[in-house]
């Protein structure tokens, strides 16, 4: 994890080195008074780090995050420790920016006491949103998140329904199967599926387009035939997570604005290696004479996702050529046990 680190006074760099001499497996944005104003590193930082954590005063560290916040699924960890290392303290993105879980990390090390406030933490619940994180899911409604804590909140049952594995034990209040509850979770990549009355969609980020496309297509036109594919197969956009293709597209404008817009990471393949993907893929004479192998998006899907399922095939419209695999996942809430327990002891110390 990249960690954006900043002191307020000479005390507060002098835990600062503490905290960076004991967290060797992260890597850090140290902000330097000398080089640039704080206010404009702090901005840098919410861009560039994954967690942001501040020695000093709580006020001062609320005033310079105020301008760069933006919502809970895109906002970093911000934690702010104070200057003797008593107290670390959560402040932004506890559960899906994982602020709770850095605190615990920092303040073991710093043999410090961390200060968790949010209520599922303190009251020992089940919280869905730090769990999708955890796990590589995204919920994409993730205000109807809100409805289904209260219900645990409250001591009502919830149900739990998924479309791939997930190990027991359940934590309490998640009934599995239990279909006659009127609130419940659904792991899925289909948004069709929605096995309680009011389902919460918890979706794994395992999704792998493979495109091909000819050159110098619009990117508008490249975006509207990919959402158009998804809608058809009942996929989850939100369930994308990398886009796939030969490496004569390294440069094309549609794929890379399309990945930079949903945020995904981008492969491009060798004809070569694309030809020693395994499975049954579509065979096009053309596009082994212009690409150097017989199918390039199913290939570079399945090649892209580490041997996993092609599960929607190869599409064809307008010069654009889509496929979709899906990576293997598995859940478990082991992890997000552990962790409660940990906050569990912290907040009856």
């Amino acid at each position: 994890m990249k960690i954006g680190i900043a002191a307020f006074s000479p005390t507060g760099r002098e835990l600062l080195k503490r905290i960076v001499a004991t967290q060797l497996e992260h890597s850090y944005l140290v902000f330097d008074p000398a080089m640039e104003p704080l206010p404009q590193w702090v901005g840098f930082a919410f861009r560039k780090a994954r967690a942001i954590v501040f020695v000093g005063a709580t006020g001062i560290a609320v005033r310079l995050i105020a301008p760069y916040v933006v919502s809970k699924e895109k906002d970093p960890a911000v934690l702010v420790i104070d200057e003797l290392g008593k107290h670390v303290i959560p402040i932004l993105s506890g559960h899906i920016g994982g602020a709770n879980r850095l605190a615990l990390e920092v303040s073991s090390a710093l043999g410090a006491k961390a200060i968790i406030s949010t209520a599922t933490d303190i009251s020992g619940v089940f919280a869905v949103d730090e769990w999708s994180a955890i796990s590589g899911c995204t919920i994409p409604h993730l205000d109807s998140a809100r409805q289904l804590t209260t219900a645990l909140l409250a001591g009502k049952p919830v149900g739990f329904a998924s479309d791939f594995p997930v190990e027991d034990p359940l934590p309490k209040g998640l009934n599995r199967n239990d279909f006659s509850l009127k609130s419940g979770i659904c792991v899925t990549l289909n948004p069709s599926r929605k096995p309680f009355e009011s389902t919460l969609h918890v979706v794994p980020k395992i999704g792998i387009l493979g495109v091909g496309c000819r050159q110098h297509t619009d990117p508008e036109e490249f975006e509207k035939f990919i959402l158009a594919t998804l809608e058809k197969h009942d996929i989850f956009l939100h369930s994308l997570t990398a886009i796939a293709s030969v490496d004569l597209k390294r440069d094309e404008q549609c794929l890379l604005r399309f990945a930079e817009k949903y945020e995904l990471t981008t492969h491009f393949y060798s004809a070569s290696d694309l030809s020693r993907a395994e499975g049954a893929f579509a065979y096009s004479s053309f596009v082994l004479q212009v690409a150097g192998v017989d199918n390039v998006c199913e290939r570079a899907a399945v090649l892209c996702s580490d041997g996993g399922e092609l599960i929607v095939p190869k599409n064809t419209g307008n010069g654009i050529s889509v496929a979709l695999a899906r990576m293997r996942w598995a859940g478990s809430f082991e992890p997000l046990m552990l962790s409660l327990v940990e906050r569990m002891k912290t907040v009856s110390d």
